[in-house]
């Protein structure tokens, strides 16, 4: 047994079972890239739609662009938040739990039949998705040695363009075939089978407390976050980022 600390904590890693396999890191690696795939698919799947919804409801440019911003402006608010209760209830049943979430916000966007609807299922999406990146890196870290780390999260990371691209390009093809409602519900489903699946294959990480340490006080996380000039340059330049790919990748397909 090895025992590895992060923090206040500690992270056991048994040699017994499914964890102890040479390839059990890469079945995780693949489970949480593919929830991240679906989190940006789920997320993007709208603006493959757009036509759709401008020629049956006649919504306005303002209108259909809001229901992509509400998801950012959701998980701006919530990342934190969802983030902090991820390690307190477990990283992989909240991750599981967020899946389930966007998953059925998903299919909700395709039953819904106005925009008001719409725009709360879209909400929905949000909060599912605010703290899934800082529970998907923090549980491949507990699986791969520091070596990797890097470059697996890295390519997790980068599950969010795939995403993006496959929601468009998969999304308007079964719009076209199919309708545009159907284009959420299979999004939906994709996303709702790797949620069951995922807490059945990766195990969570075994947590010992140190009696000598205590957890940190949420003021302290919020300092910590909050007054370290790097972090803060990098929220800037990561939200500007984020503003022109989300307006190339919403108006683009239309």
């Amino acid at each position: 047994m090895a025992v590895r600390m992060t923090g206040s904590e500690q992270i056991v890693e048994g040699n017994e079972g499914a964890a102890s396999s040479p390839s059990y890191p890469w079945l995780v690696f693949a489970l949480t890239f593919g929830l991240m795939l679906s989190d940006y698919m789920s997320r993007q799947v709208i603006v493959s739609v757009f036509p759709a919804l401008k020629a049956e409801w006649g919504l306005t440019d303002t209108q259909l662009g809001s229901l992509v911003s509400v998801v950012a402006l959701v998980v701006g608010i919530f990342t934190v938040p969802v983030a902090l209760l991820a390690d307190r209830v477990g990283r992989v049943k909240s991750a599981a739990a967020m899946a389930i979430i966007w998953g059925l916000a998903t299919i909700a966007c395709g039953l819904g039949g106005n925009f008001m609807l719409l725009f709360g299922a879209r909400a929905l999406i949000g909060l599912g998705e605010a703290g899934y990146g800082s529970a998907g890196g923090a549980i491949l870290v507990s699986v791969f040695p520091p070596r990797r780390r890097s470059a697996v999260i890295g390519a997790f990371l980068s599950a969010s363009m795939f995403g993006s691209v496959l929601g468009v390009l998969l999304g308007g093809v079964a719009a076209k075939q199919y309708g545009w409602r159907v284009s959420f519900i299979l999004v939906g489903i994709f996303g709702l089978i790797l949620a069951v699946i995922f807490p059945i294959l990766v195990r969570e990480p075994r947590m010992q407390r140190d009696d000598t340490d205590d957890r940190m006080s949420l003021n302290s996380i919020m300092r910590k976050l909050l007054m370290t000039r790097t972090l803060i340059w990098t929220y800037i330049a990561a939200g500007l980022m984020m503003f022109v790919q989300a307006a190339l990748i919403s108006w683009i397909p239309s």
